[in-house]
């Protein structure tokens, strides 16, 4: 799977995946590869977020930290697990285009239990953008009181 997209000079974004594992709650692994993603100039600038261009993305659909509509307990819909994970792209990077490339992964030495043999994975894309003039460091908030 592959999404495209472009980043400006000293934006920084968020590539938010909502993972489910069709019909069951289940572990599961998704490798994921930014290719694009060459580290800008360096020379007197204030990095917020450091990118990793390259990692595994881990989790449960259907973890038990998530909430559970209440019709969904007792009949056969809802029985989808549904986890979440989050790619980070940091003003570190020289501006242009992004390509993120997403494989799942099979099992892995040590698993406990079987993981998922497919999943469905939906992505949103949000960021930040760079402020006109350098005013010092910003703080990004993601819950306003």
């Amino acid at each position: 799977m592959t999404y495209r997209f472009k980043q400006a000079a000293g934006e920084t974004l968020h590539l938010v995946l909502f993972v489910v594992t069709p019909g069951e709650n289940a572990d599961y692994r998704i490798r994921y590869r930014i290719e694009g993603a060459k580290p800008g100039s360096r020379e007197a600038a204030f990095f917020r977020r450091v990118t990793i261009p390259d990692g595994v993305l881990a989790g449960r659909g259907g973890d038990l930290t998530r909430a559970t509509l209440w019709e969904a307990a007792t009949e056969e819909r809802g029985k989808d697990g549904v986890g979440r994970g989050v790619i980070r792209l940091g003003d570190d990077l020289a501006p242009g285009e992004r390509v993120v490339r997403l494989s799942l992964l099979g099992p892995q030495p040590g698993d406990a239990g079987e993981p998922a043999k497919a999943v469905w994975v939906g992505a949103v894309l949000v960021g930040q953008r760079a402020p006109g003039r350098d005013n010092g460091p910003r703080l990004w908030v993601e819950d306003d009181p």
